[in-house]
C-alpha cells in the first residue's frame, strides 16, 4: 500500500515510527511485543483501536515501514565514456522505491570477472571497505513511491585495475538505507572490458 493510500491513523503511525532514531526503530520492529509498548506509550489512541486485532496490525506495520525497491532495467556505457576529463563507464538503472521518503539511501555497484571473483582494488579508491571494487552515489526520494528512470553511476575505467587485454566482467547494483541493509538488488550485468 503507498503512503498517500493510508487513512489518517496509518499516516500518524508511519510519520510517529519515522521520527524515531535508528536504535529506536530497531527495538520497535524487534517483537510484536515491542510494537505493542511503543504504541501503548507513545499512540494509545492508535492502540485502542488495534488492540483486537494486533497480530494483523503487526504483519502490516512491518509492511509498512520496510524499505522495497525494485530495479527494471540496468544498462551501461562503457569503453571511452568521459565524464570531467576521466575515461570510464557510464551505469544506468531504472527502479523504484517504497517506505524511504526524505531516508537517506544509496545505490552500491560491486564489480566480479564473469567466474564470479571480485575485482580486488589496489589503490584505496572505489572500494569496499573489504577490497572490492565498487562505486556508489547516494540519493534521499523525495516522494513515497518515488521511480528512477534513468539513474546514473559514473566508474572511472583505471580504477576496474586491469591491464591490457580484453576482460570479461559483470556487476550487480544494489540499495540500500543509509547505516542499513541493503533492500533492492539487480540481477548482473555481463559485459567486456578492454
Amino acid at each position: 500500500m503507498r503512503y498517500d493510500e493510508l487513512d489518517s491513523d496509518e499516516k500518524l503511525i508511519i510519520n510517529g515510527y519515522r521520527q524515531l532514531a535508528k536504535s529506536e526503530k530497531q527495538a520497535v520492529l524487534a517483537s510484536k511485543q515491542s510494537l505493542k509498548n511503543w504504541l501503548q506509550t507513545t499512540l494509545s489512541s492508535i492502540w485502542n483501536k488495534v488492540s483486537s486485532f494486533f497480530d494483523d496490525f503487526w504483519n502490516w506495520f512491518k509492511g509498512a515501514v520496510t524499505p522495497k525497491g525494485k530495479f527494471h532495467q540496468v544498462w551501461v556505457e562503457h569503453n571511452e565514456v568521459d565524464e570531467n576529463g576521466t575515461t570510464g563507464m557510464k551505469i544506468h538503472a531504472k527502479f523504484d522505491v517504497d517506505n524511504v521518503k526524505d531516508i537517506p539511501c544509496g545505490a552500491a555497484v560491486y564489480f566480479h570477472y564473469s567466474s564470479g571473483e571480485k575485482l580486488k582494488d589496489f589503490n584505496n579508491s572505489y572500494r569496499t571497505t573489504a577490497g572490492q571494487v565498487s562505486v556508489g552515489k547516494d540519493f534521499t526520494p523525495a516522494y513515497e513511491g518515488s521511480i528512477y528512470n534513468d539513474f546514473e553511476i559514473f566508474m572511472p575505467s583505471s580504477e576496474l585495475h586491469l591491464g591490457n587485454g580484453k576482460y570479461d566482467l559483470k556487476f550487480d547494483i544494489r540499495l540500500y538505507v543509509k547505516g542499513g541493509d541493503f533492500f533492492a538488488e539487480s540481477n548482473w550485468v555481463y559485459f567486456t572490458y578492454g
